[in-house]
């Protein structure tokens, strides 16, 4: 696809300065729309970066920009109305399970949608993003799927308590 954001120059501002057209679909400097952008971070789930780009025929790098631009991004909680299962799931950025991300996806109705995209999967990393939840659709979350990384574990114990079912994904349970 190529795309050419109309670009207007004001002929009344001083140094004529030029704004360029933004839309909804699209990030800036992006190759691709952001609901496929959403797409490749939901096929990285129990995949690397290697194993995505051999099966999206898509470069690495291309893929390396989509994370940086998902983890650049704050959640907009005031865009959540409510949540009822939680997803944490760690990305291998590299094969031999080095340099992981981790990635929060939220279960509405039925559908997924991705949250957001954390540097790094430490306890205290997670922990942060789970405790920035508000109150209002914290209470709406009955369950924590993640795999069986104990980091994620225990910030969701730790920040949901008893309270919130923590649930173990089927892929590693199924490896085992």
């Amino acid at each position: 696809m190529h795309l050419r954001p109309k670009r207007s120059q004001c002929l009344h501002c001083d140094g004529s300065s030029t704004t360029t057209q933004t839309l909804s679909w699209y990030t800036p400097r992006s190759s691709f729309p952001k609901a496929y952008e959403k797409q490749i971070l939901l096929i990285m789930i129990h995949s690397t970066v290697q194993d995505t780009s051999v099966k999206e025929d898509m470069g690495y790098e291309a893929i390396m920009g989509i994370i940086d631009r998902s983890i650049a991004r704050e959640i907009q909680w005031e865009d959540v109305p409510r949540f009822e299962v939680i997803g944490l799931d760690e990305i291998s950025l590299k094969k031999g399970h080095r340099d992981f991300v981790a990635i929060i996806t939220g279960r509405m109705e039925t559908e997924t949608v991705i949250l957001g995209v954390l540097p790094d999967r430490k306890t205290a990393t997670v922990k942060t993003l789970l405790s920035s939840i508000p109150q209002r659709v914290r209470q709406t979350i009955h369950a924590v799927c993640t795999d069986r990384y104990a980091g994620c574990v225990n910030a969701a114990k730790e920040v949901f308590g008893k309270r919130v079912k923590i649930v173990i994904d089927r892929f590693p349970v199924a490896k085992l």
